[in-house]
């Protein structure tokens, strides 16, 4: 934690790049104290809001506090917390498989003689999938890579070469709930603010989310209560 937030928050003070207004750390007063060393030691403190976002009670750590900060099952601001780092660990799942599915195709394509690492490249910049790759005909394939690249390319996989894997691995880029957005706009956390989250080894912010999904409809219950099972998966 402490090496992330560091390199994080040394490269946007070396870029003289704008600062989030709060970061949020998965995690509680362990995690919470281990960033805030590194913010201190780039002396950032009192810059930007800093707060630890426990998993099981919804408990919020402020740096320096003994207690945490419990706030109402029904309250805006823990409303766009949660919602904030379930979206986080979303997005953090969906892009190591994407990291994963991206590493897997190429290393197959580089593997067919006359496909090499710049075509499997251009390939995933421009289809984004590697399930959409392997549904493309030879005539589309050809109007990236040529005919005679595209013919080797569609009789691989219609040889049945392909990682099943892959196949089934799609790239969604787009956010659910970017935080930031007017969604809550009664919160305590001003619509608009940036925000960084920090999970594990990864830092989000919301130009790491993006726009593009629509949010999907929560009850009440499964949105307010506490208690209730979280969306987040422990292990991101």
């Amino acid at each position: 934690m402490k090496e992330v937030v560091y390199r994080r928050y040394k490269r946007l003070s070396d870029e003289q790049s704008p600062l989030p207004q709060l970061v949020i750390i998965d995690g509680g007063k362990g995690q919470l104290s281990a960033a805030m060393e590194s913010i201190d030691a780039l002396g950032l403190h009192g810059s930007m809001t800093v707060v630890g976002l426990a998993k099981n009670e919804e408990e919020i750590f402020y740096p320096g506090d003994q207690e945490s900060l419990k706030l109402p099952y029904n309250s805006p601001s823990l409303h766009l917390i949660r919602r904030i780092r379930d979206e986080v660990h979303r997005f953090g799942i969906r892009f190591h498989r994407q990291k994963r599915s991206q590493g897997t195709f190429k290393n197959e394509l580089e593997q067919i003689k006359g496909i090499g690492k710049n075509t499997a490249d251009n390939l995933l910049k421009e289809f984004r999938s590697v399930k959409k790759i392997r549904d493309l005909s030879e005539d589309e394939l050809a109007r990236s890579v040529g005919k005679s690249k595209a013919a080797i390319i569609r009789k691989f996989f219609n040889a049945g070469a392909g990682s099943e894997v892959a196949a089934g691995s799609d790239v969604y880029p787009g956010s659910e709930v970017a935080p930031g957005s007017d969604l809550y706009p009664d919160s305590d956390v001003y619509p608009g603010a940036s925000t960084d989250t920090v999970v594990g080894e990864e830092v989000f912010s919301p130009d790491d989310l993006g726009e593009g999904d629509e949010a999907e409809p929560e009850t009440d219950e499964g949105r307010m209560d506490p208690h209730s099972q979280d969306t987040g998966p422990a292990d991101v």
